[in-house]
């Protein structure tokens, strides 16, 4: 029997540099979106009244949410559970923590609710487990994957090339060359200091009013994912793990490119640009910007986010977590 410690949010941020230690040392699971740089963002942005349910012992954290389904189940969750990229069982006795809180049932919380558990490892080893553990108590589902598209950045902006088709490479070249000729420049930021975060946000901002997400009013500039990306970039851009690419034209900003790196690894976050630009393929120049900067500083992975069919195209694999529901019997 593990015995467990239960957190508050304040508490659980003290240990931030335990858990991210944990969380590097955890193969297959999602290595951004299970840092506090995402999963407390996310909390503080979608359900901050919502009780938590944190566990800590030693190196193993067991992490969720008391939440509510848009048909009024209630529910049990990881602090982000809109993607499902967050694992909240991290840390070596994680499995273990979390299959005796549910076996005990001595939280009226866990007993009430259904539980959803994200972001379990590729393998699949981790989903099984849990299923045939907890099936005396609780009816396990298998939920659908989560998958993101990963592009390898390992042996530079040349071997990446080299994997793509003819008439990708060529249609770069030409967005490329419309680009320099329209007389776009590109701006790289990596580090900002925190007083000068909401004056470069409201840059990003006025480029995502002006996309056609934007213009349609499903853009990230309204909340709460405005809100969800600058708590995010509170948290990277002062510690260096930002990597922001700006593109102006004449002297305004028309384009953006953002996203986090951790140990060579880069998570795209968002990027957009003015729809009035659409003619120069700026969003596939903004992502060759983007994997140029990552290959000079010798990154290994780029995480483009959720599958999409224009992903694929950058992509040369395909990332998959599992998820699973309990429902108790």
């Amino acid at each position: 029997m593990v015995t467990m410690t239960r957190l508050t949010l304040r508490q659980f941020s003290r240990h931030a540099a335990c858990y991210h230690a944990s969380v590097a040392a955890c193969s297959g699971i999602d290595p951004f979106c299970c840092r506090t740089d995402w999963i407390i963002p996310f909390y503080r942005s979608f359900t901050p009244g919502a009780p938590l349910l944190l566990w800590q012992h030693d190196t193993s954290f067991v992490l969720f949410a008391a939440t509510t389904a848009p048909d009024g189940t209630p529910l049990i969750t990881p602090l982000e559970a809109m993607w499902g990229f967050a694992c909240p069982l991290i840390g070596p006795v994680a499995p273990q923590m979390f299959e005796e809180e549910l076996l005990r049932g001595r939280e009226p919380m866990l007993v009430s609710r259904h539980i959803l558990v994200c972001g379990l490892p590729e393998d699949g080893r981790l989903l099984g487990r849990l299923a045939t553990t907890l099936r005396l108590r609780y009816m396990p589902w298998h939920g659908v994957p989560t998958k993101r598209c990963i592009a390898l950045l390992g042996d530079g902006v040349d071997g990446f090339l080299q994997r793509r088709s003819s008439s990708f490479r060529r249609n770069l070249r030409q967005a490329l060359r419309r680009t320099i000729a329209a007389g776009i420049s590109f701006e790289r930021i990596d580090i900002i200091l925190r007083p000068q975060i909401p004056a470069v946000y409201r840059r990003i901002l006025a480029i995502e009013a002006r996309s056609w997400k934007g213009v349609s009013g499903t853009g990230v500039d309204r909340p709460p994912m405005r809100t969800f990306y600058r708590l995010i970039l509170e948290r990277i851009a002062p510690a260096g793990r930002l990597r922001l690419i700006i593109a102006s034209h004449d002297g305004k900003d028309v384009g953006y490119i953002y996203g986090g790196v951790i140990n060579g690894y880069y998570r795209g976050l968002q990027f957009s640009f003015d729809q009035r630009y659409a003619h120069l393929s700026l969003g596939n120049v903004l992502q060759y910007q983007m994997i140029s900067w990552l290959c000079e500083e010798r990154a290994v992975w780029y995480d483009l986010g959720a599958a999409m069919p224009y992903k694929e195209t950058w992509a040369d694999r395909e990332m998959r977590t599992h998820n699973l529901v309990l429902v108790r019997r």
